[in-house]
């Protein structure tokens, strides 16, 4: 279940701030700070002096595509993981999440550096919603379906849930399904989305802010699944759900 009005709302403000290209720049040089010491990943140079409101000038990168990784020498399984890792940083380090990662705003440099553009939308994560989203992941990575349960009934917005005991049990029963098939069967972000069929259904609201956050993960995976199919993404993801 998911607020109407709220995500509508959500939208047409990130539509607003992208119209302001100021913005973006200064998401870029929040996101080159954050990932200062990250030598597997790149946001372009901004030129200050080149930019206004109306227009955003900044480095030019040469790179290549998603499609053309198989046919290069580029370490996938290299890709795949600085990809993860950025992720998760992103939404449990730092709670500022690039909203728009999809493979047309991703080029990848010769020796396996990730470069990141269009930085117009973002989501924000409070220290409050950082540590929801970890505990939420880890206790569904690690196959605890109470835990998971708890975490969206406690901190919905809104419930009008009749009956608890049958809203946890059949949470509990999915994640016990998917710990069953093993993680590295398993796509974190996919089924995640397939829960919220489940909060609909006993009418739980959903924090909005899942959403960016599930695209954003949705992305690291559908890159691992494709480039690396035999990598675990969420084991992988694990080490930073414990450290968060």
């Amino acid at each position: 279940l998911v607020s109407l009005e709220e995500a509508v709302a959500t939208f047409c403000d990130a539509v607003e701030q992208q119209l302001h290209l100021r913005n973006e720049a200064d998401h870029n040089r929040r996101f080159r700070a954050n990932f200062a010491g990250e030598a597997d990943l790149h946001f372009p140079a901004i030129f200050d002096d080149a930019c206004s409101d109306e227009v955003l000038t900044m480095e030019f990168v040469e790179g290549l595509r998603e499609e053309e990784l198989k046919t290069s020498d580029v370490d996938l399984r290299h890709v795949v993981m600085a990809g993860m890792r950025c992720v998760c940083r992103m939404i449990f380090s730092h709670g500022f999440v690039h909203a728009d990662l999809h493979p047309g705003n991703m080029r990848f440099e010769p020796n396996g550096r990730i470069v990141l553009f269009d930085l117009g939308l973002v989501a924000e994560l409070g220290e409050r919603d950082r540590l929801i989203n970890a505990q939420l992941l880890f206790a569904f990575a690690t196959g605890d379906g109470k835990t998971v349960a708890r975490c969206f009934f406690e901190n919905a917005p809104h419930t009008a849930t009749p009956d608890y005991d049958a809203y946890e049990g059949e949470i509990s029963a999915f994640v016990e399904r998917l710990r069953r098939r093993g993680l590295g069967n398993v796509q974190l972000a996919l089924e995640i989305g397939r829960i919220f069929d489940i909060l609909r259904r006993h009418h739980i609201q959903a924090r909005s802010h899942m959403t960016m956050v599930n695209l954003a993960l949705a992305t690291a995976e559908g890159l691992g699944k494709r480039l690396a199919p035999d990598l675990s993404l969420a084991d992988e993801a694990l080490p930073y759900l414990a450290e968060a």
